[in-house]
């Protein structure tokens, strides 16, 4: 069985390397390539799309992905897509935006992370099969959690405050204002909201953007004293760090279908709190985990305090075991293993 994942292995995005890892462990035979999407498909069994902006990226119009998926279809290969998103995040261009309908319309199976995807688009693409697996946590890369005390020496925090992770890119100011709220509310209570990603400030190549940058994060730090800034990338040795000294996890997103920052956080043994939307809310809701109401900001704050009551109370360790249970590599890899022999 030879499986190609249409996407190159080096995506910022560990998603797909590490799912391709844990299926090598099963024995499974998987390439991770766009190159081999355009030009070798014809030597695997099954092609595996994860999210449709990549394919048509370079390109002017939707022409060219749609004939060679047809290509595809006619020859009898099996097509899969994980529902990652419905539309791509904040685009201006059409033909981005086309991508999605297109490949959901001409796969013959949509993977969903939750619910709410696989009953939308059951309805609106009722020629493929639907099926739901989870969104496996980095367990490969991340097999130990450090101590707190570990955590805020190597972070240099207060021990005696309590922190809130926003964890992730922050792509626009409506998901900063989440974070701004709840970093005014725990100012209230002796504490931080953690934001590593809140400005995107990094040496570039263009040094007037540089300054401007550097100027923007500046600006934040003095206005937000609640905020804990970084320079927006974080490493991966650090992650476990940031997760370790918190107190809970904040998803920090108005529009949101998926997040690998759920799973993640309940791995890292943390209560987590998100917006009511997406297949993000209606885990949440399931697990017992607080949602805020994206249009009541306000609500936050009810959010944080019923999320550090669960967290004195051991919520964030039944989480952990949660995920443990239903969200480890292997057990995601071996859900994956099963549909492509179905598939095929």
């Amino acid at each position: 069985m030879k499986i190609l994942i249409a996407c190159n292995r080096t995506s910022s995005n560990p998603f797909v390397r590490t799912l391709a890892d844990s299926l090598r462990e099963l024995g499974v035979d998987v390439t991770c390539s766009l190159d081999e999407f355009w030009h070798s498909w014809d030597k695997y069994d099954v092609i595996h799309l994860q999210w449709p902006h990549l394919l048509v990226k370079g390109l002017e119009t939707i022409t060219p992905l749609k004939e060679h998926l047809q290509t595809i279809k006619s020859s009898g290969k099996t097509m899969v897509v994980t529902c990652h998103n419905l539309h791509p995040h904040y685009s201006q261009k059409m033909v981005a935006d086309e991508s999605y309908d297109l490949v959901y319309n001409m796969v013959d199976c949509i993977i969903h992370m939750g619910d709410y995807s696989f009953n939308l688009c059951k309805k609106k693409y009722p020629h493929a099969k639907h099926v739901i697996i989870p969104h496996h946590v980095y367990d490969a890369l991340y097999k130990s959690i450090p101590s707190r005390e570990d955590a805020m020496k190597h972070l240099y925090l207060n021990p005696k405050r309590r922190y809130v992770l926003c964890f992730g890119a922050f792509r626009h100011n409506d998901e900063r204002e989440i974070a701004v709220k709840a970093s005014r509310i725990l100012g209230n209570i002796n504490g931080k909201v953690l934001a590593p990603g809140f400005s995107k400030y990094r040496l570039q190549k263009n040094i007037l953007r540089t300054i401007e940058e550097y100027i923007k994060n500046l600006t934040y730090r003095f206005k937000y004293k609640n905020l804990i800034i970084s320079k927006g990338f974080v490493p991966d040795e650090d992650l476990p760090y940031y997760y370790a000294a918190s107190d809970i996890a904040l998803i920090h997103r108005r529009e949101i279908l998926n997040s690998g920052n759920l799973p993640m956080a309940f791995y890292m043994g943390k209560v987590v709190i998100g917006p009511n939307v997406g297949n993000v809310g209606a885990i949440l809701n399931e697990t017992g985990n607080p949602t805020f109401d994206i249009n009541n900001i306000e609500s936050i704050e009810d959010c944080i305090k019923k999320a550090l009551i669960l967290n004195k109370n051991g919520k964030g360790e039944e989480n952990r075991k949660y995920a443990i249970k239903y969200y480890s590599s292997n057990i995601v890899a071996e859900q994956y293993k099963k549909l492509y022999k179905k598939l095929m």
